[in-house]
């Protein structure tokens, strides 16, 4: 026969049983974003100048680069910079690890004969080094190709050569 003081033993062990499974820690979430994700000191040399206003081969070009991923669900990255005429530019991403590249239709290009070319304007970009930062593996350092093409006015094409760090 089972007495009270078993019943209560049992009891008071199923509990602290239950208590202790409840306690888990809760998993921890993994880091949402890229390794690629920041703001990023972008240098630049002009390459190849073909029919572009303003663009010689040898211009320096500086500018600051905004990389932003938003997941929810499938992730997606953006490059985000301004340009030196004010427009913002805003190009999709794809890639992963030390390999990302994005493209951009329609954008218009000064020609050096006053009119205007459109095309789509490339960006190739590859990690030179990483990092870690909480745990997290992040891009310490980038190279990138910026190639714009178009017709038009004329057939124009910039190249231009980045070199790029954390701001």
């Amino acid at each position: 026969m089972i007495n009270r003081w078993t019943v209560a033993v049992v009891t008071v062990s199923m509990l602290a049983v239950a208590g202790l499974a409840q306690a888990k820690p809760a998993k921890t979430k993994k880091a949402s974003g890229t390794p690629i994700d920041g703001v990023w000191n972008a240098k630049g040399t002009v390459t190849v100048a073909k029919h572009i206003a303003d663009e010689k081969v040898g211009d320096t070009i500086t500018r600051r680069w905004t990389i932003k991923s938003s997941c929810a669900g499938a992730c997606k990255t953006t490059l985000g910079y301004q340009t030196s005429s004010g427009h913002h530019i805003t190009v999709p991403l794809q890639g992963k690890g030390a390999g990302w590249h994005g493209r951009v239709d329609n954008v218009s290009s000064p020609c050096t004969n006053g009119g205007t070319a459109t095309g789509p304007l490339t960006f190739k970009l590859h990690v030179t080094g990483f990092t870690k930062k909480k745990k997290q593996k992040i891009a310490s350092g980038m190279s990138s190709t910026a190639t714009q093409s178009g017709t038009g006015c004329a057939n124009v094409k910039l190249v231009v050569k980045f070199v790029l760090s954390r701001a």
